[in-house]
Order: C-alpha cells, then sequence, then structure tokens
C-alpha cells in the first residue's frame, strides 16, 4: 500500500537524529526492521490488542473518567519522554468521542510541537475499514495484513470532528486514498481544545 503523505514525513526524518517514535499498533517486524536504520527508541502501544477499544460505551461520565484513567495507566512512560513521530495507523476510526478525548489527553504529555504524526479515518460510515494491522516496509510502502481477531466498532470521524475532539492535536494535511480512507498527517496545537463532557 502506498501512502504519499506518510513517505514525506518519513523522508524529511534525520537518519543522524535520535528518534522517539509512537506506534499505536503492534510490533510488528517490518516496522522495527525499518527504524532499526536510525538511532531509534520504539514504543508499541498495540491498543488494537487494548480492552479500552471494546469498552467504550456505558454511562458516559464513568465512561469518560475510566477511559482517562485505561489511557493514562497504558501511557506510563517515562516524564521526560517527547515523540518525534507518532503512528496512529487507523485507531481512531476504533475510538468514541469520549475514547478520543481520553487518548489525545494521555498521550499530550508525550507530544511537542516537532512531534510529526501520521493516521487513517474514515469520513462516514458507509466506507468499510478492514480489519487490518499497517507496518512500514519501505519508506514509500506499507504491508498491510489482516488483524486477527473480532473487529472492535468503527466510529467515522470527518475531519472538523477530529480537529474539535482531539486534545492538542489537529489534522494538518489530508488526502483521500482510492479505498476510501483518509490520509492524515496531524500537527500538535499551540492551544488544545477544551475538554467537555
Amino acid at each position: 500500500m502506498h501512502c504519499s503523505l506518510l513517505s514525506s514525513l518519513l523522508a524529511d526524518v534525520d537518519e543522524e537524529r535520535r528518534l522517539t517514535v509512537f506506534d499505536a499498533g503492534p510490533a510488528l517486524p517490518e516496522t522495527v526492521e525499518f527504524f532499526s536504520q536510525f538511532k531509534c527508541r520504539l514504543y508499541f502501544a498495540d491498543l488494537y490488542d487494548e480492552d479500552v477499544l471494546s469498552q467504550q460505551d456505558g454511562d458516559a461520565s464513568d465512561s469518560d473518567m475510566n477511559l482517562s484513567d485505561r489511557f493514562t495507566t497504558l501511557f506510563d512512560y517515562p516524564a521526560h519522554t517527547k515523540f518525534d513521530v507518532c503512528l496512529f495507523w487507523d485507531v481512531l476510526s476504533y475510538m468514541n468521542e469520549p475514547a478520543l478525548r481520553a487518548f489525545s489527553q494521555a498521550l499530550n504529555p508525550f507530544l511537542s510541537s516537532n512531534t510529526d504524526i501520521h493516521g487513517f479515518s474514515t469520513l462516514k460510515a458507509s466506507t468499510k475499514l478492514p480489519n487490518q494491522l499497517f507496518a512500514i516496509e519501505q519508506l514509500d510502502r506499507l504491508r498491510v495484513r489482516p488483524r486477527e481477531g473480532r473487529q472492535a466498532p468503527c466510529y467515522p470521524h470527518p475531519q472538523v470532528e477530529l480537529n474539535k475532539l482531539l486534545y492538542g492535536i489537529g489534522v494538518r494535511k489530508a488526502t483521500l486514498l482510492s479505498n476510501g480512507l483518509l490520509e492524515m498527517l496531524l500537527k500538535v496545537t499551540d492551544s488544545p481544545a477544551p475538554v467537555t463532557r
């Protein structure tokens, strides 16, 4: 799978600079191999395998607090950690509104104005989101493989909605792919969106 926005993000990475990378998916061998060419520390959250995606519904106030606690516990990284690159893959499409807020708030302390973020989204419910995993095979090519197990519920989010819901993160550039997915580069914003519950 060719992704031009991811290619442009990775092409700008300085091979001599020490990188800290957040990957929302599992540690797939192709991604590990790709980043082995850099001085790099990789953090794999494997959100697809976490209960947090399958337990998003319930009482709104309890759900928000539990989600926030779950993501904060999941992102128990050293306090000084700042990610240079974040790979969200399609995980945002598996999060409802409270989960998007909780996810972005928990990740926010580990982001800086220099953090480059990449992800995919679905704009509408009619777009079929394949149950798949992504790995970086080469600078300009992803390897996509089927994800085992039951697919979590999908929540399509238009770009405007993502900009409102993601705490301290906004869509910088997006392009619609032939499979109906929206490929996005996101940025850390100067002023996080207000928290609404």
